[in-house]
């Protein structure tokens, strides 16, 4: 409460927050009202979706995936700061030239209705100047693998139809850290890893032309947003054309492990696996595969079953049609998949387990490892596998 007020009493004082204080205003990109700041250039417009019904779900899942509704799909936009400003708190802060805030860009874990977090603070990190064009990548959750594949990846599809084509860029900002996937996004790119600037709460540049994508994707948002089509066909793209894992033969069925995860792993593993086994399926740990493979993986099966989890964002790899079998603890039970569903077609089984299994020691809440009953898994599979025969597109 002490910070906060001092904050809004350095937010009267003369300068900006360049030098001491919050930043002196904030607003919408819609709101700003200063041309001169900030141009936004309008991509693609919000519109409704339609999410389809699930073959199965059980509760809670029920209570969204077994009923006709409508989603949102956000409006795809750029905006164009010239003297803009980039902070790392969090997921950053993006400030125009005028010092304001822009809170459409600027996530922020602050309760909706309440003071954005940046207006709170006495003193932002040491202020560099970065010459020429800075893209924002980094967004939401952007370290995750699925929030990078699925909300962030598009956002260099949005940058291009702005018309800034990824080579004339100087800088990227991502992520606090670049893992694997992550490298191996930027080599399909063709983006030189030396532009990349890795964002940390001390991050605080100022660029002659800073570009940041709006906020597109669901992010946390999976209940209320589906994923723009226009993104998922961009990731689709990238990750399967030319994709030279493609020519090899991969199993049709596959079990999707987390056995060597620390969280929501399946209970006593054996006993549901043998019984997938005799089905047809082959065991696959994604982490021992790259993201290319992955794909390759996603892309040539007919029948999925996996416990809920990021690399589920695989799933915009898959052929129309293709069954999913998602298995979940009862107290974590997200629909990321419901909001891929529309633009992916696909087959949909959710199962939750009927009892909380005891947590691995390092596991929060809702990261239980997951007790599915294997009967009752053996039956749905073997059902969904003789009521549809997927595609082949």
């Amino acid at each position: 409460m002490l910070q906060s007020a001092a904050a809004r009493l350095a937010a009267l004082l003369p300068g900006t927050s360049a030098t001491f204080g919050p930043p002196r205003k904030a607003a919408t990109t819609l709101a700003s009202g200063d041309q001169a700041s900030l141009t936004r250039h309008q991509l693609i417009s919000a519109r409704s979706s339609f999410r389809p019904v699930a073959e199965l779900a059980d509760p809670p899942l029920d209570r969204l995936m077994l009923q006709h509704h409508r989603a949102a799909i956000k409006e795809v936009f750029v905006a164009e700061l010239p003297q803009g400003r980039y902070w790392g708190r969090f997921h950053g802060y993006i400030i125009d030239r005028n010092d304001t805030l822009l809170t459409d860009l600027s996530p922020t874990f602050t309760p909706a209705g309440k003071r954005h977090d940046a207006l709170n603070q006495l003193k932002l990190p040491p202020l560099r100047e970065l010459r020429g064009q800075v893209a924002v990548i980094n967004t939401l959750y952007a370290n995750n693998f699925h929030h990078w594949l699925l909300d962030t990846v598009p956002r260099f599809e949005w940058l291009r139809r702005a018309g800034w084509p990824w080579r004339e860029i100087d800088h990227f900002i991502f992520p606090k850290k670049l893992l694997r996937h992550q490298l191996e996004t930027l080599e399909l790119l063709g983006l030189d890893p030396a532009k990349a600037i890795c964002s940390h709460p001390g991050l605080h540049i100022r660029a002659d032309l800073l570009l940041v994508p709006g906020p597109s994707e669901p992010g946390d948002s999976h209940w209320d947003y589906d994923y723009t089509p226009e993104g998922l066909r961009f990731v689709r793209d990238l990750f399967l054309t030319g994709n030279p894992h493609l020519a090899q033969k991969h199993p049709s069925r596959i079990i999707i492990s987390r056995e060597r995860a620390k969280s929501r792993r399946l209970v006593q593993a054996g006993r549901p696996n043998e019984a997938l086994f005799a089905l047809g399926f082959e065991k696959v740990l994604l982490e021992d595969y790259s993201l290319r493979e992955q794909a390759a993986f996603f892309h040539q099966a007919d029948c999925i079953v996996m416990p809920t989890g990021g690399n589920l964002a695989n799933l915009v790899f898959c052929r129309p049609g293709t069954i999913v079998v998602e298995l979940f603890s009862p107290n974590y039970t997200p629909n990321f998949t419901h909001a891929l569903m529309a633009e992916t077609n696909l087959r949909y089984y959710g199962l939750v387990a009927e009892k909380t299994s005891r947590p691995h020691p390092d596991a929060r809440l809702g990261n239980e490892d997951i007790d599915i009953d294997p009967d009752r898994l053996v039956e749905v599979v073997r059902g969904a596998l003789e009521k549809f025969k997927p595609s082949t597109a």
